[in-house]
């Protein structure tokens, strides 16, 4: 029987937040730590930021191998390693994950640290595109519901639609939905309009609706303006109907791109995923849910089985 000591660190490293996972050798997690120490929020103190979060663990396991993915992989992370160009497959994934150079001064910037490389390419319309860190949760997804083939959607700041083929990536489309919604909540003409966080379920699929319609995204986006000054939409149903505008938009976009899917993966946390799935009901199509990580910890036991220790 395999031992339940502590194996690897799983770490997903994005722009806004951590996530770190200590692994048992059946990929069962024994202890976990999140934060929003973005990649963004710490330049190039990232060995800091890991030793901060993961110092216990890398104290009592001496040379326990650490998996990084996402933003960690970027030029503004811990270094840039090399995107894969589409089609990919996991076994590129894992053929092409890169020792990490050493940060030193502390334990963590010494460690046996391996970075997961991001992916490139073109979505259907031929604007180019790059992903980090959500390869490893598609495929995690996907493996998760037994499947290799697939259309998923990763909602967040920016959210990704990718397409999966006989356990081939083989295109995917990007959406800054998350970022304009919090740009736009943040300072301008609807920012000053909203009165407060509601959950309003019939002002979202409102906007999910007006996200469908003639007239484009900037124009839809003044009338939450209109709307509220001829009172037909109180303050606090503004910041619901925009979220619903937005994501109703998007899937609007996405769908165009990648037509008739027998169903739609939707992998995110509970609220973002919740959204997503009421929106697309909304509009009439099926999906399915993968918890973001639970999908990321099943990608990285799949890539951490062939890397057999050797990186590059």
């Amino acid at each position: 029987m395999k031992s339940t000591a502590p194996a690897l660190i799983a770490v997903d490293w994005g722009s806004s937040a951590f996530r770190a996972y200590l692994l048992d050798h059946h990929q069962r997690v024994l202890d976990s730590v999140t934060s929003n120490a973005g990649v963004s929020q710490h330049a190039r103190r990232h060995a800091e930021v890991l030793q901060q979060h993961c110092g216990p663990w890398l104290a009592a396991t001496p040379h326990i191998p650490v998996y990084m993915s996402g933003v960690i992989g970027s030029r503004s992370g811990w270094q840039e390693v090399p995107y894969i160009p589409c089609p990919a497959r996991l076994a590129d994934v894992k053929r092409l994950l890169t020792r990490a150079t050493g940060q030193q001064g502390t334990q963590a910037g010494e460690s046996d640290i391996r970075i997961v490389p991001g992916i490139s390419g073109y979505s259907p319309s031929g604007a180019p595109d790059v992903m980090r860190g959500e390869e490893v949760q598609t495929f995690g997804a996907l493996d998760h519901l037994g499947t290799g083939s697939g259309l998923v959607c990763l909602p967040g700041t920016h959210s990704k639609w990718v397409q999966v083929d006989s356990d081939r990536l083989t295109s995917f489309a990007t959406f800054m939905t998350g970022e304009l919604y919090g740009l736009l909540r943040k300072e301008g003409a609807i920012n000053v309009i909203i009165q407060n966080d509601t959950d309003d379920p019939e002002a979202f699929l409102a906007g999910v609706s007006a996200g469908e319609s003639a007239g484009g995204l900037l124009h839809q986006i003044f009338s939450i303006r209109a709307r509220h000054l001829t009172g037909q939409l109180p303050g606090a149903a503004v910041s619901p109907y925009l979220s619903g505008l937005l994501i109703g938009n998007e899937l609007t976009a996405a769908l165009t791109l990648y037509p008739d899917p027998d169903a739609v993966i939707v992998v995110g946390s509970d609220i973002l995923t919740r959204h997503y799935t009421t929106a697309l009901d909304h509009l009439g199509i099926t999906t399915q849910v993968v918890a973001a990580d639970q999908a990321f910890l099943r990608g990285i036991a799949l890539v951490t089985a062939a890397d057999c220790g050797q990186g590059q």
